[in-house]
């Protein structure tokens, strides 16, 4: 489990919107002035939906992506 920083945003419609566009549920948090993603990856996740993930949160936030 890790507590992943991102830009600043409206922690509440990216949390909605990772769910409802994407079928993504994961926390999304403001602390101390930062918003952060708890992601936790388990022994049953595929890597796919690990790419899923980051490819959803890059296109949302319009984060560059590795090639």
């Amino acid at each position: 489990m890790i507590a992943m920083p991102v830009p600043d945003c409206d922690p509440i419609w990216l949390g909605r919107t990772l769910h409802d566009r994407y079928g993504i549920e994961i926390p999304v948090v403001s602390w101390r002035g930062r918003i952060f993603l708890r992601i936790s990856i388990q022994g049953y996740n595929e890597p796919e939906e690990a790419d899923r993930f980051v490819a959803a949160v890059s296109d949302l936030l319009d984060l560059p992506t590795a090639a």
